[in-house]
């Protein structure tokens, strides 16, 4: 509780579910359980992780390359990221399929989104269990860095 008010009514709350339910078995919190999210993302974070970003575009000199993120999902890491107005190019949100909530992402597999995007920097929220996809991007010379979330 934070001030009284109990965190998990709150998100719930936030995501439209009125009146708040009690939290799902297991004890995960009924926001991420019931909005497709694995995180919830703090203005904080999202503008710590854009002014990172920025600091290596600008390190790597990848102009307008643009940042793309792989296994992105609905897409709302990029969408926040790019609303900062923090970061000089845009962050690409692709996942192989659509998720259809209103975020700008595009539905591509990663491999095939990099070789049509070529950046400098790949960004993945939550990379699937088993599947590192990091060798293959080590391998690919148009990468200078990766950042993984999760």
């Amino acid at each position: 509780r934070l001030r009284g008010v109990d965190l998990c009514a709150a998100l719930r709350l936030c995501a439209g579910q009125a009146p708040p339910a009690p939290p799902v078995a297991g004890g995960s919190p009924y926001f991420c359980e019931h909005a497709d999210c694995q995180e919830v993302w703090t203005t904080e974070s999202v503008g710590a992780l854009a002014q990172y970003l920025e600091g290596r575009v600008q390190a790597l000199r990848a102009g307008d390359r643009p940042i793309v993120e792989v296994g992105a999902g609905p897409g709302r890491l990029a969408a926040l990221l790019n609303r900062t107005g923090l970061i000089s190019t845009r962050v690409i949100a692709t996942d192989i399929q659509d998720f259809g909530h209103g975020y700008p992402q595009e539905a591509i597999e990663q491999s095939a989104a990099l070789r049509k995007y070529q950046p400098a920097i790949i960004m993945s929220s939550w990379m699937p269990v088993r599947h590192d996809w990091s060798k293959q991007w080590r391998a690919m010379p148009f990468v200078s860095e990766y950042v993984l979330i999760g």
